[in-house]
């Protein structure tokens, strides 16, 4: 087994953390806000070396970190800090916590009708081809069969689509 050394995906993390807040608009004053941007410069970092890093040594990677973006990173610095019988890094930022994240999006899903009560706390989102904006015909057969959510994917597209 090829296990990583706890340095490298703690000094990687470091500088994503630093990447990120230096990214952030100083303007905005919600924690959230915050939190969608620090996410938005999240996904414009290749992760996939730190990702694999941090799974081969048992911690969480960044794939499911965008309700608490900065929380999950400092998280795991902790982590490999104390692994590595070093001092804490003192974190002067305010961000998201995990909690607070989830309370936001139990008041958010109220708006849309739907509460943690419900028995299915299941969502789909569906990725649809830039075909998709061009007929309703497929979003509506979507919707009927109960996807949650649908995003048309122009990533790839060229600038004439």
């Amino acid at each position: 087994m090829n296990l990583c050394k706890p340095e490298r995906p703690l000094e990687e993390l470091l500088e994503l953390k630093r990447e990120i807040f230096v990214q952030r608009d100083q303007e905005q004053t919600h924690l959230w806000q915050n939190n969608i941007s620090d996410y938005v410069s999240l996904c414009n970092f290749n992760l996939t070396a730190i990702q694999e890093e941090l799974t081969s040594i048992g911690l969480s990677s960044s794939g499911r970190s965008q309700t608490c973006v900065m929380s999950s990173i400092h998280q795991n610095i902790k982590i490999l800090e104390q692994l590595l019988d070093k001092p804490q890094t003192p974190d002067e930022h305010d961000y998201l916590d995990f909690k607070s994240a989830k309370k936001i999006l139990k008041d958010n899903a109220k708006i849309f009708g739907t509460s943690d009560d419900e028995h299915c706390k299941s969502k789909v989102m569906v990725t649809l081809p830039l075909e998709a904006a061009q007929t309703d015909e497929l979003i509506k057969d979507l919707i009927a069969q109960d996807v949650s959510v649908l995003r048309i994917n122009t990533a790839h597209d060229d600038l004439g689509a």
